[in-house]
């Protein structure tokens, strides 16, 4: 490559050379001419300026200025016969040419150039000047500039050598990287080898393309080994398939038995699961139209004018009665879709079992002395005076297990057992036995009672009743507080529930040795005339004529001023009723409070409790709603509502939740 770059560079340092001499060759040839005529033009002139060829004197001093060039050999002043007029020259010697007007111009003579021109005075030709100039001097410059153009050359050439040998191993030293690495990849296949990239030029470049050239065909040799042992590997796995070809049809046959098998035990659960579903209708169309049917009834009844006010008063305790249990049979089918969804949340806080026991257990207190069962709590050992769990959902657990107990024992009792299980390794956990002297149940019967809509039997539905909701919620509960149930029966002698929660870490916590276990009779909550009295003026926005009539009579009987608006929209229109006013509290001062249903037509509830909170409205808005799922409470409140009332109403939660706001907006700072 070294020798490459030589040859290129003295080439074309000798092509430059030669263009600039060849260039100073043809400026010389045309430069001398020149510069031989101007002196000879310079002598005419002179000469013809006398008129004549008669001053001697004058000519010989015109040419005498000729010979401080040393290049001028001879100069000679003719007539026009050819005789020598006046003459200046080394040698001394005539020139050799004669007056002849062919003869004039210049021309080439025994290494001179001659040079022969007229002298003319108003077109006379009065005679002639003849110059020998010598070119000695013009060749040697001219070879003293092929001399410096050959020094320039051979400094240029050796300098272009110097910096070719001093760059050609950054330039090979790549290539000679590469050259090595393909030479590697092909003596011994050896894909994983990389060249070494040791500039960021274009072989730099070209060692990434290489490198990634290699990869991939790394990567297809790899792959084409892989592919090779897998092809290997399903022949092997084909020829021992093809050998033991009997033995694989005869597993065939057993495993589409056994998927028949599934299949008819699927249409089975399918079919089964399609009564259970019809049996749930059925029971639920007879649970709902069971208390719809009294409801209906006495409230026909309550208008007959032949019935006497004590009549009258047993229809309304009626009415309520099986109202109630309507709302329990929806609640309860509320709470399991709300499991089942997984959107029901338990609490963690600190809460006295003791205390959740008792209160139970008196609530139920009721029911049993109506059957005549003895209900009696017991306490085995002792037990925490706090656990962190659920209260609601523990008392929701009792209220099923105990109400199922009493339903389902005609004579004896039920008895509560609770204890503190646990600790050392394990985790403590509160369990409580519910113990009755009711029918039992088979085993059959117990391995379907925590199903979902599923009770005993058919008949057990028909004879007492019931959603078969209960045990299967209650049951889901107690696992999200980290227990569980189970039962223990026998048919005819009663059965036992046994139900824990975890409670939580007991460090520090009081242990009770002797809780309290009397059980009061629960006194039912009525609301009668001494329920507390309201003063105020209350716009109840509700689009229902019932409701209205309801709500309205409720809060007319408590004291309180009541205005209707149908809908959202006249309720805006009330308060914000002059968009003019800057105030929106002086346009709506007679109002105190804002009861809110929050589905209407026209504009809902939520729609114009924004509206009324942008417009600058502070005063108490409460909803008034039939939703009761999880989040609709954080709805109503996140449109702007102070509180949260679920229907159907309740009198004295109505009232209390009404006279608590107003209390409040009396007790804040004045705007």
């Amino acid at each position: 490559m070294f020798l490459h770059v030589a040859l290129t560079t003295g080439s074309a340092l000798c092509i430059a050379c030669a263009a600039v001499v060849l260039r100073d060759w043809i400026m010389w040839d045309r430069a001398v001419p020149c510069a031989v005529g101007a002196p000879a033009a310079l002598v005419s002139a002179g000469v013809a300026g006398s008129d004549s060829l008669e001053d001697v004197e004058s000519a010989q001093r015109l040419l005498n200025a000729l010979a401080a060039n040393p290049s001028i050999r001879s100069a000679v002043i003719l007539r026009p016969d050819g005789s020598v007029f006046a003459q200046i020259g080394h040698d001394k010697q005539s020139p050799r040419v004669g007056f002849s007007p062919e003869q004039w111009g210049s021309s080439y003579d025994r290494g001179d150039l001659v040079y022969h021109q007229p002298i003319t005075f108003n077109g006379q030709v009065l005679g002639s000047v003849y110059l020998r100039y010598s070119l000695s001097y013009a060749h040697g410059q001219m070879l003293q500039n092929v001399l410096i153009i050959a020094a320039v050359m051979s400094v240029c050439f050796a300098a272009a050598l110097i910096v070719s040998r001093r760059f050609q191993d950054s330039l090979l030293r790549p290539i000679r990287e590469l050259q090595q690495t393909a030479k590697a990849v092909s003596d011994r296949r050896d894909y994983s080898v990389r060249a070494k990239k040791l500039s960021d030029d274009e072989i730099g470049a070209l060692a990434d393309v290489f490198n990634n050239m290699l990869e991939e065909i790394q990567y297809h040799d790899v792959a084409l080994k892989q592919s090779r042992a897998k092809l290997q590997q399903r022949v092997a796995e084909r020829t021992m398939e093809l050998a033991n070809a009997n033995k694989g049809l005869k597993k065939e046959i057993a495993e589409r038995k056994i998927a028949q098998e599934e299949l008819r035990q699927a249409k089975e659960a399918a079919e089964t699961a399609t009564i259970a579903k019809s049996e749930f209708l059925a029971n639920m169309s007879h649970e709902i139209r069971t208390p719809m049917t009294a409801i209906l009834g006495f409230a026909e009844n309550i208008i007959d004018p032949d019935f006497t006010e004590d009549e009258r008063h047993r229809a309304v305790d009626t009415i309520l009665r099986n109202g109630e249990h309507l709302l329990e049979i929806i609640n309860g089918i509320l709470d399991l879709s709300k499991i089942e969804a997984g959107i029901c949340d338990v609490e963690r806080v600190k809460c006295n079992p003791n205390k959740i026991i008792v209160d139970i257990c008196s609530l139920m207190q009721v029911r049993a002395e109506e059957k005549g069962l003895a209900l009696s709590v017991q306490f085995d050992g002792p037990i925490p005076e706090t656990i962190e769990s659920d209260p609601t959902r523990i008392g929701q657990i009792l209220v099923n297990l105990i109400g199922n107990a009493i339903k389902f024992t005609e004579t004896g009792s039920v008895k509560l057992i609770a204890r503190l299980v646990g600790g050392r390794a394990q985790e403590y956990r509160l369990e409580i036995d519910i113990v009755d002297t009711g029918i039992g149940m088979s085993e059959e019967h117990i391995s379907r009672i925590f199903h979902a809509f599923t009770q005993g039997d058919a008949s057990m539905t028909r004879r007492f009743g019931g959603t078969g909701l209960g045990l299967s919620m209650s049951k889901r509960l107690a696992e999200m507080l980290g227990g569980n149930i189970s039962v223990s029966s026998e048919l005819g002698s009663g059965s036992t529930f046994k139900f824990s929660v975890s409670t939580g870490p007991l460090d520090n916590v009081k242990m009770l040795s002797r809780p309290i276990t009397t059980v009061a009779l629960a006194n039912r909550e009525l609301v009668t005339e001494h329920s507390p009295l309201l003063n105020c003026r209350v716009l109840l926005v509700e689009d229902g004529p019932d409701n209205q009539k309801l709500i309205g009579h409720i809060l007319r009987k408590a004291g309180a001023q009541v205005e209707i608006a149908e809908n959202g929209q006249v309720a805006v229109d009330r308060i914000i009723c002059d968009e003019s006013e800057s105030d929106p509290q002086e346009s709506a001062a007679a109002v105190d409070i804002i009861l809110m249903d929050m589905q209407m037509p026209v504009m809902d509830g939520y729609e114009a409790t924004t509206i009324l909170r942008r417009n600058g409205y502070t005063k108490p808005i409460v909803a008034l709603t039939a939703h009761a799922m999880t989040g609709d409470r954080e709805k109503c409140i996140d449109a702007g509502c102070d509180d949260y009332v679920t229907k159907p109403i309740k009198r004295r939660t109505l009232i209390e939740t009404v006279q608590e706001h107003l209390h409040r907006r009396s007790l804040a700072p004045s705007e």
